[in-house]
């Protein structure tokens, strides 16, 4: 079978979460490092975004479906549960995290970090100040739903998680969002945990914000 090509730009959450599932279900994969709306991304993606897989004959876009054809396609632990219940739920919050989420605390919050919008190259605080209370809002609903598992979607790690994950691990390492995280136990509990893993140490990008 044709080996998976992940076409993408490595530091993106979508890219990571897409290369954690391949990583969590030990699939065999190339990464093809394609910033958003150059070269190839243009080319595959309808809206130059990224990640693109191809696998084959067969170009998918959007890191949901991705990893879904991923889960169906090749053995190994599944990335969704099998209860209809607890799919659901993890399906839930994908959406929470793809639609509110992360335009929240990535699109809004960590972009204006590092592509700086105030004077002097530095963060607009008016900008920053106005989103902390919707962050902190944010932040608390994931450690809420933390609590009772230790997991988004039920007892154990599903593509959810994997989803959630690399937006948080960035925000936990920037300065308004690193005390938010720390006040929340189980949040840091599931951050802790999710470093051991294999997954995690293979696919970690190096921060953004030490480039910036």
């Amino acid at each position: 079978m044709s080996v998976v090509e992940i076409i993408g730009f490595a530091p993106s959450v979508y890219v990571r979460a897409v290369r954690l599932a391949l990583e969590e279900k030990a699939i065999t994969y190339r990464l093809r490092p394609v910033p958003p709306q150059e070269g190839e991304a243009l080319a595959l993606h309808p809206f130059g975004k990224i990640p693109v897989m191809r696998h084959g004959d067969l170009v998918l876009c959007e890191s949901r479906a991705i990893v879904g054809y991923i889960d169906d396609m090749f053995e190994g632990p599944p990335l969704f549960p099998r209860h209809p219940v607890l799919r659901a739920r993890a399906e839930e919050w994908i959406s929470f995290v793809n639609t509110t989420i992360d335009p929240v605390l990535m699109r809004r919050y960590y972009m204006e970090l590092l592509f700086p919008s105030g004077e002097n190259g530095l963060p607009d605080r008016e900008v920053i100040e106005a989103l902390l209370p919707a962050m902190d809002h944010h932040i608390g609903v994931v450690d809420r739903a933390l609590r009772e598992t230790g997991w988004l979607a039920g007892p154990e790690l599903s593509y959810a998680d994997l989803n959630a994950y690399p937006i948080l691990a960035y925000v936990r390492e920037s300065p308004h969002g690193r005390p938010m995280i720390e006040a929340r136990p189980a949040l840091m509990d599931f951050l802790e945990r999710m470093g051991r893993r294999y997954s995690v140490k293979a696919t970690d990008p190096e921060s953004l914000l030490a480039e910036a």
